[in-house]
């Protein structure tokens, strides 16, 4: 007689599994949440108990929390809307929505756990802030990971998740760590007791085999997780940048801004672009609509106030809410961005550095500061002088300088080349010398505007380095005087600088850019140095006329 016949049938697809090798615990999927220190009545917990039948949970300790249940509210499902008239809603049948929080003090702390709707219950201002992502990092493996959501500093606005079908180390990933902003991990911890998979940001997200009667200490071995600093070694990238999500701490990095503003202090707080445009299209920028107002030629927190009517009124709703446009000829609005975009700003706070970048704040690592601004430091200052920028574009400039170089610069910007297996036309550069320098301009701009330059050197320089269809093709575009010898050949690189040429209203000789830009510049430099290249940087000084022109439409 075989095993399945001796049993219930039910105990027999068991035997089966356990003969297979396939029967596990199970796992039960967790969303949990640490309230904040000192915090621990559900009133101030739950955005709000009324409503809430509360059940008292035990476990083998005696009582282990509290659970709140949100009485579930039937209803027609919302895309019956769509066949309204030709069905009846009663054929859909009703829809619910359970919530659940369960409030579990856990030694000096309180944890809640959070089911089906519940997350909404929670007061977002009552738990910690990345509570979910410091417990994944101190817990995961360096080499188990599964997948990682991240943002690359050039696209601040998109998140991307990366997976991989087999545990890896987050370079298998393709995780740069210097240019991507991981937001979380997801991967199975170290320690098996913790979960077969561990993720999370504000909440922990856990995969776990766990009952109510294991419960209060799984979550206990969670808080104590929570208060280790040992991803330092295991991630030591984790905390270079991450996002602020925490309303709290924006209202009041918001509210430094504001006092930066209003004391006049744009040393590390500007307006700037936010993103490339093509300014051979653009006349200038006004902060008001209206052919009587003032079209200006770049954008500026002097310009701005002298248009807010008391600027005791500064606000953040106020800076949210008021657009800089950007106009082009015959009067027409090209963009608009609301003027809060378009801050960048850097501040000190409880001993961290935080900066603004296209309306999100950031946390920097002081330490990783000081690592990307001695690193732009070393960067030499290019050694000759460009004139002055006096001119509607950057095209219009780079023509005006060749011509007046008397042949030591070849115009090359615009003279595109499609290059096997890139989706657009590379540009060699905008300037060639014929002290062989490739001369990249750009007027400056938000941390977009000027990796995009960044990027554009950088691309170009590998490109002229290692394939010989793109140096035949840049060497057809130049003038004879400047050609290559030979540009199947690979070139000597030392003997060639890549110089980015920013073109900048500041005042002296001093640049200042975005940490976003100071990082991209960083690696575009480390990147030609590999390959042989000598890297400057220059300012292009923006003329005193040209930079105070403001231009107002003729009457007809």
């Amino acid at each position: 007689m075989t095993l399945g016949n001796r049993l219930d049938p039910r105990e027999g697809q068991v035997a089966k599994k356990k003969a297979i090798g396939e029967l596990q615990e199970s796992a039960e999927s967790l969303t949990i949440f640490l309230a904040k220190d000192g915090i621990s009545d559900p009133s101030s917990l739950l955005k709000s108990t009324a409503g809430l039948k509360a059940f008292k949970i035990k476990d083998d300790g005696g009582e282990l929390g509290t659970l709140y249940i949100q009485p579930r509210k039937s209803h027609v499902p919302r895309w019956a809307e769509f066949f309204r008239g030709q069905v009846d809603e009663k054929e859909f049948g009703r829809a619910a929505s359970a919530a659940a929080v369960l409030v579990v003090p856990v030694e000096a702390r309180t944890v809640l756990l959070t089911f089906g709707q519940g997350r909404h219950i929670v007061d977002p201002q009552s738990v910690e802030d990345r509570f979910g992502r410091r417990v994944s990092l101190n817990s995961i493996a360096e080499d188990r990971v599964r997948s990682i959501d991240k943002q690359n500093f050039e696209t601040l606005g998109r998140l991307t998740r990366v997976q991989s079908s087999k545990e890896s180390r987050p370079a298998d990933l393709g995780l740069d760590t210097d240019e991507d902003l991981v937001r979380t991990l997801t991967g199975a911890p170290k320690t098996e007791a913790l979960g077969k998979a561990l993720s999370g940001v504000d909440s922990l997200h856990a995969m776990v085999a766990v009952d109510l009667h294991s419960l209060r200490k799984l979550l206990l071995d969670y808080v104590k997780q929570f208060g280790k600093d040992s991803y330092k070694k295991t991630f030591p990238w984790a905390d270079h940048i991450t996002a602020v999500s925490n309303s709290e701490l924006i209202d009041a990095l918001d509210d430094l801004m504001l006092a930066r503003i209003n004391a006049k202090d744009f040393e590390r707080c500007w307006l700037a672009v936010p993103e490339p445009i093509n300014w051979s299209t653009v006349l200038g920028f006004r902060f008001r609509r209206g052919a009587k107002q003032p079209i200006h030629y770049d954008i500026s927190f002097e310009t701005f106030l002298a248009t807010v009517d008391d600027v005791k009124d500064l606000s953040i709703p106020l800076l949210k809410r008021r657009d800089v446009h950007c106009v082009g000829a015959d009067d027409v609005v090209l963009f608009s961005w609301p003027v809060y975009k378009c801050i960048y700003c850097e501040v000190e706070f409880n001993e961290s550095t935080y900066l603004l970048s296209d309306r999100l704040w950031y946390a920097v690592e002081r330490d990783f500061v000081k690592r990307v601004d001695d690193a732009v430091k070393s960067i030499p200052t290019y050694s000759k002088s460009l004139p002055e920028y006096d001119d509607g574009s950057e095209g219009a400039y780079s023509e005006r300088v060749a011509k007046r170089s008397g042949g030591v610069l070849a115009l090359m910007d615009r003279k595109l080349v499609t290059v096997d297996g890139r989706t657009t036309p590379v540009e060699f550069c905008d300037l060639y010398s014929d002290a062989q320098e490739l001369i990249h301009i750009k007027r400056y701009g938000g941390s977009g505007v000027l990796s995009h330059l960044f990027a554009q050197g950088t691309v170009s320089g590998q490109l002229f380095a290692s394939d010989a269809a793109f140096r035949k093709a840049v060497n057809a575009l130049l003038p004879k005087s400047h050609r290559l010898t030979d540009a199947v050949q690979r070139p000597q690189t030392h003997k060639f600088s890549v110089v980015f040429a920013i073109v900048s209203r500041q005042p002296g000789n001093a640049l200042t850019l975005p940490f976003f830009s100071r990082l991209r510049l960083r690696q575009a430099a480390r990147d030609l140095r590999a390959f042989g290249y000598e890297v400057a940087v220059a300012k292009i000084q923006v003329s005193d006329t040209h930079a105070k022109t403001t231009v107002y439409k003729a009457k007809k």
